[in-house]
């Protein structure tokens, strides 16, 4: 049996909707802070990071409640994500999966345990973050 390249998620299910940011997330380097409080540490969303995402949830919640989209609380979903920059070697592709999937999963109340496929792809150019939803 010949090889066959994988089918896209788009492909095979119409995607419930995409959203684009004008931004890149932060990388997963700069998403928690360190803090000690009476000799206890704990690692803490930083500021920047938790400014970010508070504006990514309210963008994909606002793009989906325009489109209609709404998803059952254990909905099985997939998320297809597009990084463009024109710096695109300087910084690891898998860093900025978690933020954009938290946002995602804050926005619509589920939990991500029902993200079934996490396609990531990045490429050059002005910089843009395109996130494609698929309910499967």
């Amino acid at each position: 049996m010949p090889h066959t390249e994988a089918m896209s998620i788009a492909e095979y299910r119409k995607p419930a909707f995409t959203v684009a940011f004008d931004t890149m997330p932060p990388s997963l380097n700069n998403l928690y802070a360190s803090i000690t409080v009476k000799g206890v540490t704990r690692r803490v969303m930083s500021n920047s990071a938790r400014v970010w995402k508070d504006g990514a949830v309210l963008v994909i919640r606002n793009a989906g409640r325009l489109r209609g989209f709404d998803i059952a609380p254990k909905q099985p979903f997939a998320i297809e994500m597009v990084y463009t920059a024109p710096n695109v070697l300087v910084w690891d592709l898998d860093g900025k999966a978690k933020i954009l999937v938290d946002s995602f999963c804050d926005a619509f109340g589920v939990d991500d345990r029902y993200l079934m496929e996490l396609r990531q792809r990045k490429q050059r150019g002005a910089v843009n973050v395109h996130m494609t939803v698929t309910l499967l």
